[in-house]
């Protein structure tokens, strides 16, 4: 204590000249005024707070000094330890505060939506119509849905990648179809035709697909998150052989029956699977899969956890390829 004492009495000492006669003192007195509430450590200057409040203010120790330091009244001084005691913690209450606040209020504020507004059932239409395709399979006589899910250069030239439900082509190979429009067809809203091109990232189990085009449509955005349980929901597919079809409905719910589902109340029928689900903003959430035959709007899709899956692997054979 007394090294310490000499060390900061030195320091002190070479930096105010002119309080020198105030340092010869410290040592002398050093225990009283670090414990003492009225005093300061080493400037020995009055308190401006009164005598009379430094009871309620003092140190839970300050029942363990002499009364007579308990009972004198030092001179008043602006600078005492307690004062400056009650300032900075003060100070530091109020950055803490404010540091927290702001912490909290960054966490719980609305993040600004980068999506934009919510959009009707028209205005999604017309967003993502030019997008959905017509898959006939004349070898067996099948019709579905599908659209664009990624576009990027693949063996020199830009590809258009369609998705689809597997269950279209009837579980068969797609690869029989390839590059034969007499057996298989791909048609865009504007009535442009492909065959069907290159076979990538099947998954029977999961009844999703994905193969090459030669069509000059742009691909539908992934969203960022799955769809919470009541929000409305959009498909896009063809019916009963009507062509760009466009219903709406709700999620109802997500299931498992071996495989993740997503369950709608938008009206699906045959010629609808494979067709996009779409989200308030024409993002694709899933795609149409199948629906419970005797039930009323229990219908299945694809949920955009696996589309993500199948887009993944899909880029990664066309790198391998």
């Amino acid at each position: 204590m007394m090294q310490a004492t000499d060390r900061m009495a030195s320091v002190v000492s070479a930096t105010f000249p002119a309080r020198r006669r105030l340092i010869r003192n410290v040592r002398q007195e050093s225990e009283i005024c670090f414990c003492h509430p009225d005093v300061h450590p080493i400037f020995n200057l009055p308190s401006p707070i009164p005598s009379s409040m430094h009871t309620e203010m003092s140190s839970p120790y300050s029942e363990d000094l002499p009364d007579v330091l308990q009972e004198s009244d030092p001179p008043r001084n602006r600078f005492s330890r307690a004062f400056v005691r009650r300032r900075f913690l003060g100070g530091l209450g109020l950055v803490s505060a404010g540091t927290v606040g702001g912490f909290i209020l960054g966490r719980v504020s609305p993040r600004p939506s980068a999506r934009g507004a919510k959009l009707d059932g028209s205005a999604i239409f017309q967003q993502c119509v030019k997008s959905v395709v017509v898959i006939r399979i004349h070898a067996n006589n099948s019709l579905g849905a599908g659209f664009c899910l990624d576009r990027f250069f693949h063996e020199g030239k830009d590809t258009c990648f369609v998705a689809t439900a597997d269950h279209v082509t009837e579980m068969s190979d797609i690869s029989q179809f390839r590059l034969d429009a007499a057996a298989a067809t791909v048609t865009s809203h504007s009535a442009v035709v492909s065959p069907i091109g290159e076979a990538y990232g099947r998954d029977g189990r999961a009844d999703m697909a994905a193969f090459s085009v030669s069509l000059d449509i742009k691909p539908l955005p992934l969203a960022e998150e799955s769809p919470a349980i009541g929000e409305a929901i959009f498909t896009l597919g063809h019916p009963l052989g009507d062509e760009f079809t466009l219903s709406s409905g709700i999620v109802s719910g997500y299931r498992f029956d071996g495989t993740p589902r997503m369950q709608i109340t938008a009206p699906i029928s045959p010629g609808s699977s494979g067709g996009p689900v779409l989200n308030q903003w024409g993002e694709v959430v899933g795609m149409v899969s199948s629906y419970k035959q005797g039930a009323q709007n229990l219908n299945l899709v694809v949920p955009l956890s696996e589309l993500m899956a199948l887009k993944f692997r899909m880029r990664a054979l066309t790198r391998t390829a």
